[in-house]
């Protein structure tokens, strides 16, 4: 449990430094001296243009409009005001806000464009010009210009989202071309200077302090690998990242691809050893057996996306139990399964190559003890199931080591017992608690040690009131991504 609040901690950490990137953008509502008659369909024409250019990552602003009516007595001279921009900026998680005002001139209009940061003070793009007509092809034509011209000289290609060891994850804006092995270097950033007059940034003082090269891609991240530093650098989550050109390779080996992590799941088997104890309480008193069992853990977990996952859990392994107390007289052979089919959502803040990640899930599981018949001492096949609950995370030390755990409950278990003896079910339950580690041997490839305490329990109103089992299991295994 203790793992599990570290992990919870670590993810706020996490998103209370994370920054917003320059490449996510979003427009700020345009307007105009004739109640939106022009702004309006450059809006609508400029925002198309945007998401198919997807020049950045654009996000609507629809979701605020009950934060701009609450100016729109003077929309063009509140959207100037930094807290309004800052206020924009926190709800949408953008770092470049556009903003556009039209105003009319005699044979023409005065089209002004700024581009604000994050902070709703800092002006990253500001131009001002009169065009010879009221044309919404014209202006949005030029709007669009000046946003590539903005991306063009913007200071950087990526943030960091995260750093273990040597390895970094960086976001991927979409317009980003990145190929494995690929250099880039990161940077610092120190301080920015401002016009005197304009109160633009005009100078990005920022120091290279790493170099690394590409090692895969996702979706919208790649995940690096630091090789050089300098000047004893500390690289942060936020840090810039600029893409150094692709070197053509100069011998086959160069341009061998590398291998990439599984894109479609994992799959795990272990082998375990497992102390099974059990309690009951028949007619003929209390009796108590434990011992110790052999058998393998296997998994299968399918990513339908880089959020959702299909999961299949078999275990089973083989023993037998003897006597601690009570009246049975000789060993029982006891067999041991589960089957659990679940399906969840993966949380990842710092993206899908490393953690911290949570896992929320739920589904159908069945767990079975399976004794040599001894009826009259309340012994034989015995089944917990019913839909389970579930949480688990994991969070790496370095870029090697990974500590995991995990917590899952039944819902309202049923119970069923081949010898009819127990019946008449009052209560039932069942929870497993899991940690252990992940060493990454490859990046398809981990060795994992872990240990499993699960307890289960039912009672009943008959004369056979109790019956519980506790398993303490060691897991020793492998995991495979594909």
């Amino acid at each position: 449990m203790k793992i599990l609040i570290i992990l919870v901690l670590s993810l706020f950490s996490v998103q209370a430094f994370s920054q917003a990137s320059m490449k996510r953008c979003t427009l700020l509502p345009m307007t105009d001296e004739l109640n939106g008659a022009i702004a309006n369909p450059v809006f609508i024409e400029v925002e198309r243009k945007i998401k198919g250019s997807q020049i950045c990552t654009y996000v609507s602003n629809s979701d605020l409009l009950h934060i701009f009516s609450r100016y729109k007595n003077n929309l063009s001279t509140h959207l100037k005001t930094p807290e309004v921009v800052r206020l924009v900026a926190d709800k949408l998680g953008v770092g470049s806000l556009i903003r556009v005002n039209i105003k009319n001139e005699v044979g023409g209009v005065e089209l002004e464009m700024q581009v604000y940061g994050e902070n709703g003070s800092d002006t990253y793009f500001y131009e001002i010009e009169s065009l010879p007509n009221d044309n919404v092809d014209e202006i949005s034509l030029k709007v669009s210009r000046w946003i590539n011209e903005y991306y063009k000289n913007m200071p950087y290609d990526a943030l960091v989202l995260g750093v273990i060891g040597d390895q970094v994850t960086v976001d991927m804006p979409r317009d980003l071309p990145v190929k494995v092995g690929q250099e880039f270097v990161v940077k610092k950033l120190h301080n920015k200077k401002k016009h005197p007059l304009l109160k633009k940034i005009v100078e990005w003082d920022a120091e290279v302090i790493a170099q690394g090269a590409v090692n895969s891609i996702s979706e919208n991240q790649f995940l690096g690998e630091i090789r050089h530093y300098r000047n004893n650098g500390r690289i942060d989550a936020g840090d810039w990242v600029k893409m150094l050109p692709v070197k053509e390779p100069k011998t086959p080996v160069e341009s061998a691809k590398k291998i990439e992590p599984g894109k479609l799941g994992v799959f795990s088997a272990a082998l375990t050893m497992d102390s099974l104890a059990t309690k009951n309480k028949t007619p003929q008193g209390s009796n108590s057996l434990s011992g110790i069992q052999a058998g393998a853990d296997l998994n299968m977990e399918a990513w339908i996306t880089r959020m959702y996952f299909a999961k299949v859990a078999y275990a089973r392994s083989v023993g037998s139990v003897g006597r601690d107390s009570g009246k049975v007289d000789s060993r029982l052979g006891m067999n041991y399964s589960h089957l659990k089919v679940m399906g969840g959502y993966k949380f990842l803040p710092m993206g899908f190559f490393y953690g911290p990640q949570i896992n929320f899930y739920g589904g159908y599981g069945s767990f079975t003890y399976d004794a040599d018949d001894d009826s009259e001492h309340g012994y034989a096949e015995h089944r917990f199931s019913g839909f389970m609950l579930g949480v688990s995370g994991n969070v790496p030390i370095n870029n090697q080591y990974r500590l995991y755990a995990g917590f899952e409950i039944m819902a309202l278990p049923s119970f069923t017992d081949s010898s009819d003896k127990f019946e008449d079910k009052k209560s039932a339950s069942s929870f497993e608690l899991e940690f252990g580690m992940r060493y990454q041997y490859t990046s398809r490839m981990s060795f994992d040690a872990g240990m499993v305490f699960a307890a289960r329990k039912a009672t009943f109103d008959d004369d056979y009131k109790e019956i519980n089992y506790r398993n303490n299991k060691l897991k020793v295994g492998a995991s495979f991504t594909f």
